[in-house]
């Protein structure tokens, strides 16, 4: 059961001919709290440390077919009304606690939680690692048209005002805290840091460096499941990321605030 991608497929169903039928934090109240009543005692056993559009939608879509879900993403961040405090916390300077963050979820990949990876690895020491990456000149064609281009334009998007709130946030955390800016040149430096982190910091008995294109085999070998039978999943493709988003915007160049 895919239970993360239901926050995927709500956030382009909130969607009404180009614009948001209200705000999408507000129908997801009833199933924030039933998991409170059961899930807060989960812990992660994953940790995501690669960068959004490294295969991560893909990922957790495994990762819950697995049954290590649900898994968080930048698409329950959106979707749990419960979790913007904890990133505006995050961008105004404050500790969290990371069990607070993740209660309710037993896997992370993408972002904003691939930022915070190392923080994640002394909350969570029992966790394993699993790096998604892609060679970096086909991370910067994704990205730069997906992630990088969303918070060039997404001031003026047709969502909520609390979706431009939490977006705001996330441009403090990963623009300027992760890449130093949206050029090309920042951002594939931000991308080699922290894939050699990784490689550098996690042993190798703790860590999966994958890539969806590798299917079933590796990712189940490494968590000790079965392999299932069916394809593996594919999904975040480009018009999928912007449909959420009412599609995507002309090119034109950045307007400060």
């Amino acid at each position: 059961m895919l239970m993360g991608y239901s926050s995927f497929t709500r956030l382009r169903a909130v969607r009404s001919h180009g614009g948001w039928d209200g705000d999408p934090f507000a129908s997801n109240s009833s199933k924030t709290s039933d998991n409170k009543q059961g899930d807060d005692a989960m812990t992660l056993q994953i940790i995501g440390s690669g960068f959004g559009r490294t295969g991560t939608m893909s990922t957790k879509m495994a990762l819950e077919q697995l049954g290590f879900g649900p898994c968080h993403h930048m698409v329950e961040v959106m979707g749990n009304p419960d979790q913007p405090a904890h990133w505006h916390a995050l961008a105004a300077g404050h500790d969290v606690e990371w069990a607070q963050v993740f209660a309710g979820y037993t896997s992370q990949v993408d972002f904003p939680g691939a930022a915070y990876w190392q923080d994640m690895r002394v909350a969570f020491p029992d966790a394993k690692v699993i790096h998604t990456e892609r060679p970096e000149d086909d991370w910067w064609a994704s990205y730069s048209k997906t992630i990088g281009k969303f918070f060039a334009h997404y001031k003026s998007l047709p969502v909520p005002p609390t979706m431009i709130e939490l977006f705001g946030t996330m441009e403090i955390l990963l623009v300027d805290g992760v890449f130093g800016g949206l050029d090309r040149e920042s951002s594939i430096a931000a991308y080699r840091r922290n894939n050699k982190k990784v490689r550098a910091t996690v042993p190798a008995d703790r860590l999966l460096v994958f890539t969806p294109s590798d299917g079933w085999e590796p990712l189940c070998r490494f968590l000790d499941v079965p392999t299932p039978g069916t394809a593996f999943p594919r999904s975040n493709a480009r018009d999928e990321f912007w449909a959420m988003f009412g599609g995507e915007p002309a090119d034109a160049e950045r307007k400060e605030a």
